[in-house]
C-alpha cells in the first residue's frame, strides 16, 4: 500500500512539475463555413488544435471571431495578435512589421453571376462599365477595387459570403466576388439553391498564412515546426476532405503573379 502511494505522489509531483501555457487568442476573421461554423467545431477550431497537438503543448490556441474591418484596427493600433487565414498582401497596409508563417493552404477569388451573358463579356475593364458587384465589408480585391474607384463599376458590400451569393442570386447585384472555398462548401450542402456561372480565370489566387505582431514573435519558430507537422499529417488531410478543401492544400496551384509577390515580400 505504500508503494502505491508513493507512486502516486510521484505521479502528481510530475504532473505539477509540467510547464503549463495560457491559452492564446487566435484571431479568426473569416466569417463563412467551413472557416466559421456556428456549433460543436470547424476548420479554424480544428486546425488550432491540431497547432497544440503538434507542438506537444507548446503552442496552446482558443479561437475567436472579429470581422475584418475590426481586426485591421486592432493590427493598426499595435494591439497584440495572432491570426489565422490572412495575406501579407492585404495586411501589409496596414502594418510593415508584421511576422507570418509558411502557407497553410490556398484560395481563390472567383467572380460569379446568375447571367452567363455577363460572365462571358467581363474581360476587360470597359466590360465591366455600369455594372454592380456584391463584395464583403472590408475586404480588398485585387483589380476591382481601382475599378471602384474609376466609377466604372459600383460595389455594395455585404457581411458574409453567403450574403453575396443571395445578393447575385436575388439580381441585387451583377456580379459578385468570393472566396472558392466557401462558394464551394455552399453549393456542396445544396447544389440546387445557388446556380452560377463562373468567369473562366479566377480574379486572384492566394495563400492563407497565421499572423503575428512582433512582440507573439517567440511563438513563431513552436508554430512554423507544427505547420509543417500538421500538412504531412494524416488528421489534417481527412480533416480538409471533410470540408471539401483537399485541394486547397496543394500549394502549387497559384497564379504566378501571387507568388511572385509573396516572395519579393519574403
Amino acid at each position: 500500500m505504500a508503494y502505491i502511494k508513493k507512486i502516486i505522489i510521484i505521479a502528481i509531483i510530475s504532473l505539477m512539475n509540467q510547464p503549463s501555457y495560457a491559452a492564446e487568442i487566435v484571431y479568426n476573421y473569416q466569417e463563412s463555413p467551413p472557416y466559421r461554423i456556428h456549433g460543436d467545431t470547424d476548420l479554424s477550431r480544428e486546425f488550432v488544435k491540431l497547432l497544440e497537438k503538434y507542438s506537444d503543448g507548446a503552442f496552446q490556441g482558443e479561437v475567436q471571431f472579429i470581422s475584418r474591418d475590426k481586426l485591421n484596427k486592432h493590427i493598426r493600433d499595435g494591439k497584440s495578435t495572432i491570426a489565422i487565414w490572412v495575406n501579407p498582401l492585404w495586411f501589409a497596409r496596414e502594418r510593415e512589421d508584421l511576422i507570418y508563417t509558411s502557407p497553410i493552404i490556398w484560395d481563390k477569388d472567383d467572380i460569379i453571376s446568375f447571367d452567363k451573358d455577363i460572365i462571358t463579356h467581363i474581360n476587360t475593364q470597359d466590360s465591366y462599365q455600369g455594372l454592380t458587384i456584391a463584395g464583403h465589408t472590408g475586404y480588398f480585391y485585387k483589380d476591382i477595387d481601382s475599378l471602384v474607384e474609376k466609377n466604372i463599376l459600383k460595389r455594395k458590400d455585404y457581411n458574409s459570403v453567403q450574403e453575396i451569393m443571395k445578393a447575385v442570386s436575388n439580381r441585387e447585384a451583377d456580379i459578385g466576388i468570393a472566396n472558392l472555398s466557401v462558394i464551394n462548401y455552399f453549393i456542396s450542402k445544396d447544389p440546387n439553391k445557388y446556380i452560377f456561372h463562373h468567369k473562366k480565370w479566377a480574379q486572384d489566387a492566394y495563400f492563407h498564412y497565421m499572423l503575428l505582431t512582433p512582440d507573439k514573435r517567440h511563438f513563431l519558430p513552436t508554430i512554423e515546426s507544427a505547420i509543417q507537422k500538421i500538412k504531412k499529417s494524416e488528421e489534417w488531410h481527412s480533416i480538409v476532405k471533410r470540408y471539401g478543401m483537399v485541394d486547397h492544400v496543394k500549394l502549387w496551384d497559384l497564379d504566378i503573379e501571387e507568388l511572385l509577390e509573396v516572395e519579393a515580400g519574403d
